[in-house]
Formats: structure tokens, sequence, C-alpha cells
């Protein structure tokens, strides 16, 4: 894969990876050369101020006035950037519906930009934002043969440690163990001291899914937790992480296996979550 770099703040999978997108959107504002595109700016800071109707709005108003040109991809990116957002916002407590609406519509917005035949480094990009709209559909197979599209051309080390990171990512949740482990190896060797790398090396290691489905300040409670888990079939445990009682459901062979679980015991435990 190249030079690469990388590093992470503490969050779950589905936020990362909007993230990668947000890192990536000052680099498409520095490709707006013209000073009539300066709308396009106007548009990345009313989609971060969540004023996603203006932000849309002034793409649209983008593309009418220059309908050829770099810029084409570039307003396609940030609608595509728009909806995926708004799918992702918890403001606008979006349902399942809507969420798929907003994710497929990003998607054609992406591709529709790389239609334009866009400069390399802004490809890149846009290849990064339909694997975010893949890896949100849990689709990491696309996913990843996207970001390892987009690595070589992306416009900064930020962005590359973000897609590198994501890269091992995907190769965890499709049960690429050894070759996720290497991925991650190499956002610290290349990336040292970056939020991914942080993020990478905690992901390193793993072999298996759990289902977290709860932390308990008492371990007699978390005990107690397990317990009726297990007489319920599940195989839990408790452990104890950072001072905090821990109790999961693994291990488990592939994904879909922690899928399963996880949807099972979403009634009772609905903040559970799928490790790694």
């Amino acid at each position: 894969m190249g030079n690469m770099r990388m590093q992470l703040p503490k969050l779950r999978a589905s936020n990362i990876a909007v993230l990668v997108c947000l890192i990536l959107a000052p680099a498409l504002s520095g490709c707006l050369d013209n000073p009539s595109r300066a709308i396009l700016n106007r548009g990345y800071s009313e989609m971060a101020a969540k004023q996603y109707d203006q932000a849309d709005a002034d793409a649209d108003e983008f593309l009418r006035a220059h309908p050829n040109g770099t810029g084409v991809a570039e307003a396609y990116y940030l609608k595509g950037r728009i909806d995926e957002q708004k799918a992702q916002d918890p403001a606008l407590s979006p349902t399942i519906a809507e969420k798929t609406k907003w994710l497929d519509r990003a998607r054609d917005d992406y591709q529709e930009g790389l239609r334009a035949i866009p400069p390399i480094g802004v490809r890149a990009i846009l290849h990064t934002g339909v694997a975010n709209v893949d890896y949100h559909e849990e689709d990491y197979g696309a996913a990843l043969r996207e970001w390892k599209t987009a690595y070589e051309n992306l416009p900064n080390d930020d962005s590359k440690a973000w897609v590198l990171y994501h890269i091992g990512r995907c190769q965890q949740r499709m049960g690429l163990f050894a070759e996720a482990d290497k991925s991650f190896a190499d956002v610290s060797r290349y990336y040292p001291g970056s939020e991914a790398a942080f993020r990478a090396s905690s992901k390193i290691g793993a072999n298996a899914f759990y289902v977290e489905v709860g932390q308990f300040p008492d371990p007699n409670n978390a005990e107690q937790a397990a317990g009726k888990l297990r007489k319920e079939g599940y195989p839990a445990s408790r452990t104890l992480e950072a001072g905090r009682q821990i109790v999961r459901v693994g291990p488990l062979p592939t994904f879909p296996d922690a899928k399963a679980i996880q949807s099972r015991v979403h009634r009772e435990y609905p903040g559970a979550v799928i490790s790694p």
C-alpha cells in the first residue's frame, strides 16, 4: 500500500466512519481555485452547522451555474456528504427507511461525482464517500474495495490514516483477523502518534466477536446478568476492563453471528454493542 500512517478517539465504528468524511471535507475545499466556487465552501459550513437544506441548495445552485469542470464532482461530493450526515444525525431521529433513503441517495451522488471524471485527488475522496455508505450498510467487502482504491491518492496523512484504519475494521468484520492486524500495525508504523494509530493499537489481536450487553459498577449485579444470560443459553461471561464490569456474550466466530445475538438481546439490553 505504499507509504502510510494513522490515530483515533474512542468512538463507535459507525461514528468513526462519519468522522473520516468530516476530516476529508476541508481537503476538497482546498481544490476550489475559482472564486465563484466559494458557494461550495459556504455549503460545507452550512452542513457542519446542520443547515442541510441550505447546504444542499448551495450545491444545486453551483451545479446550475457550473455544469462542467472539476467543481461538478466536488458539488456532488458535498451533496453526498449532506445526505450521509443526515442519516447519522441523532437530532433528526431518522427511521430505518429514512436512513436507507439518505444513504442510497448519498451513494448516487458520490457515483455521479465519479462519472464527472474528477482530478485524481477528488476521485479518491469520492471513493471514500462510497466506502462510507457501504460501511454504514454493513457491506464490508464493498467498503474495503473502495477504501483500497482511494488510499494511495488521498490528499493528506490524516485522511490516509483513517482510511487505513477502516480497511482494518472491514477486514475484522469479514473475519480476516490476520490481515486486520497487519493493517492496524501499518497505521502505527506509518502514522505514529496519530489518533487513528492510538485506536488501531487497541484493535490488534482480536480473533472472535463479542456482544457487550452492558457495564455494571457492582460485580454482583454483573454476575447476576451474566448468569441470567447463561440460563437463556448464551455463552455469557463478565470481564473487568478499566475498572468496569462488562458482561458480554461470546466468543462468536463471525460478525453475522454477533449481529444475530445483538438483535435477540436488544429488547432487554438496547445498548448492546459488538466488539471488536
